[in-house]
């Protein structure tokens, strides 16, 4: 991205090439060459950190199930179930909280130590999304700084008007949507 200091630079470069000499610049150009090479390279190093990293080959198929645990209705719950069942009758594995983590713990750091721990090895992140579900939005934020591919299955809130998690979830669908289409939605 080129930035208001770029121009300033450049316009004083300008500058000092009309009232020098040419020995003087030849050495600004030097120096121009050199900033010019150092912007572009710190550039390509930023864009390549940012790159996304696909999980190793037999962690594929790990689906984490980002899902409301602590309030669910029993009517969300037999939907999930469903859809568990299904993923895995297909050979996927699934990280399903409400089943895989336990619960049991009085201040929740367990809890989300144990869901961090899955979110680096899976392969992809579906959601069931209840905005009422706090434990959901800690989730979102994981899946979101991991740059998981999502793949919204259902939403139990309606969207709302303006900004909202729902609008976030499904920009966040845009980023591999191709690929997460070709490997693992039913």
């Amino acid at each position: 991205m080129i930035t208001l200091s770029d121009y300033v630079v450049c316009a004083v470069f300008v500058l000092i090439c009309y009232s020098a000499s040419l020995p003087l610049i030849l050495f600004w150009l030097t120096l121009m060459i050199g900033w010019i090479y150092h912007r572009a390279t710190c550039q390509y190093w930023r864009k390549q950190s940012l790159k996304v990293e696909l999980p190793e080959e037999e962690e594929n198929n790990l689906i984490y199930l980002l899902c409301p645990v602590r309030n669910i209705t029993s009517e969300q719950q037999t939907i999930i179930e469903e859809y568990v069942k299904h993923l895995e009758s297909k050979g996927f594995q699934v990280h399903y909280p409400l089943r895989d983590v336990n619960q049991d713990d009085p201040t929740g750091m367990g809890i989300c130590l144990a869901h961090a721990e899955t979110m680096k090895k899976c392969g992809y992140v579906h959601i069931f999304w209840d905005g009422k579900s706090t434990g959901s939005h800690f989730d979102l934020g994981m899946a979101f700084m991991a740059h998981k591919p999502v793949y919204l299955v259902q939403s139990f809130t309606p969207d709302n008007e303006g900004k909202s998690y729902l609008k976030v979830i499904r920009k966040m669908e845009e980023w591999d949507m191709a690929e997460l289409n070709n490997v693992c939605v039913p």
